[in-house]
């Protein structure tokens, strides 16, 4: 029919044609996304709409609850009120797992916004991003807790450097004991009976490192899981120094309990077994029942001095590390063992800091204890 047309009556005759088509692709896309012009209830002229594109306000967040009695809505209405509280939910539970609600207190806000059928901010429901929720919330929404002693070796050197009696005396400790156990492999290697007596020293292995203090110890655990740089015999072995390990004396911890709380043992808990159920490289823990309302608790006490023998075996690995570092740069390998060693006194220093382990499990609770089937103990 057009054939014979101009190229300017064609654009003519075809421009009501795509106005209409454009008219009926917004009104269905703004039907099921309302949200993108909240005022727009009912069909508009095509120049009309076009205006409205360009003069609407900005998109608000907030909720306008239906009451569960009301009349069945409109497609329109429908879809504006199920996107606007799919949002709002959403939002509100954003800001639970941000901290600035309550653990389980996003379906609390939504449910009340619903009874009150009215159009609510979002914003307003939320409490002051500056007010304390929970006391974790101060520490960092993002980050886990940060020790009260952090590690810092510039001033664990200058500090330590001070004390030469101190670090010699250490050094003592550790080669003595390590050294005779290199010259028996080195031996049952000569002697054709290494295989034979693998179990034997690994067995001695895991002893010696067992006395050596936490910081070894943790070594001790890295190195059971190296497959690749010791066989199995070893690596079964230093698998025991994870909960293993031989605990420090009973009175000792009990001692410790009363001096931190300020009252004796006997007046909160009572031990429900004499011994420790655990001892790892860094503390040991109790099954206690508490006196006042019989509750059964885990008791988690730190060895005695366990901050001061890191420190002290940090700063021995961190001298070693740098001649062991300059040895490989004179080899042209370029590795920096004394940031290796940085990383796991930083590391070390986090797992000491049993506040900062409390707070982290409240904080874990905050999080996930809505979770079913996760259950979280109480610190």
């Amino acid at each position: 029919l057009g054939r014979h047309l101009t190229p300017m009556e064609r654009r003519r005759r075809a421009s009501p044609v795509r106005l209409v088509l454009l008219h009926l692709l917004l009104q269905l896309s703004f039907g099921r996304y309302p949200a993108l012009v909240p005022a727009l209830r009912r069909p508009l002229r095509h120049r009309a709409l076009l205006v409205r594109l360009w003069s609407s306000p900005p998109p608000v967040t907030t909720v306008t609850p239906v009451p569960p009695a009301a009349a069945a809505p409109g497609p329109g209405q429908r879809g504006a009120a199920t996107h606007s509280d799919r949002l709002a939910r959403a939002r509100l539970r954003l800001a639970e797992a941000q901290g600035r609600v309550a653990p389980g207190g996003a379906e609390e806000l939504f449910a009340s916004a619903v009874e009150s059928q009215a159009p609510v901010d979002v914003e307003s429901l939320l409490p002051d991003p500056d007010g304390a929720v929970s006391r974790i919330r101060e520490l960092n929404l993002t980050r886990v807790a940060e020790p009260t002693v952090a590690y810092d070796p510039a001033e664990a050197e200058q500090r330590l450097f001070r004390q030469p009696l101190l670090w010699l005396k250490r050094n003592v400790e550790l080669f003595f004991p390590l050294s005779r156990f290199l010259l028996r492999v080195v031996g049952d290697i000569q002697a054709g009976k290494e295989r034979e007596r693998r179990r034997q020293r690994a067995q001695e292995l895991q002893e010696i490192i067992a006395g050596l203090g936490p910081a070894i110890i943790k070594g001790g655990q890295a190195l059971a899981s190296r497959p690749d740089l010791l066989p199995n015999e070893y690596l079964e072995e230093l698998q025991r120094l994870q909960d293993r390990l031989p605990p420090f004396p009973k009175e000792v911890a009990i001692r410790t309990i009363e001096d931190e709380l300020g009252v004796r043992f006997e007046d909160v808990f009572e031990l429900v077994e004499p011994e420790p159920v655990a001892a790892a490289s860094i503390g040991q823990v109790f099954k206690a029942r508490l006196v006042a309302n019989g509750n059964v608790v885990a008791i988690k006490i730190q060895r005695p001095g366990c901050q001061d023998i890191i420190s002290v075996d940090l700063y021995i690995m961190r001298f070693y590390a740098g001649i062991l570092t300059r040895l490989f740069e004179s080899l042209g390998r370029k590795i920096d063992l004394r940031a290796v060693i940085d990383d796991f006194g930083a590391l070390i220093y986090r797992e000491i800091d049993y506040e900062a382990e409390a707070a982290n499990a409240r904080r874990f609770a905050e999080l996930y204890a809505t979770i079913p089937d996760v259950f979280i103990p109480r610190v």
